[in-house]
């Protein structure tokens, strides 16, 4: 069990570790690109930030796991809804809590059918 436990830590520090390349390289290319900074700068500057960024917390993971999905499905059910119905729902009226469940749907898309 404690073998498969270190495994899996070793799995995600790999992981980690190669995608830290990836937003590295995002995070330094327009700079270098540009030759605005060296690239041994920046790619120090972007270790450093790197590092700390991920020592700061997961509000960014909790903010697009929980907020940015939600808002963009919300958005398509109200493009839907107003593409099959021909209605327009004004966005003051297309809050979460109308599309909670079925029944708020429904007496909202008969609020606006004509």
């Amino acid at each position: 069990m404690l073998s498969l436990l270190i495994a899996v830590v070793l799995v995600a520090l790999v992981f980690d570790y190669i995608n830290g390349f990836h937003d590295a390289a995002n995070a330094i290319a327009t700079s270098v690109s540009t030759g605005v900074l060296p690239m041994r700068t920046s790619v120090f500057i972007a270790a450093i930030f790197n590092f700390v960024g991920a020592l700061m917390g997961t509000e960014v993971a909790k903010t697009i796991s929980g907020g940015i999905v939600d808002s963009f499905s919300m958005v398509s059910l109200k493009r839907f809804l107003e593409n099959k119905y021909k209605i327009s729902i004004p966005d003051e009226k297309a809050t979460p809590e109308a599309f909670d469940s079925v029944t708020k749907i429904v007496s909202l898309v008969r609020e606006y059918v004509k």
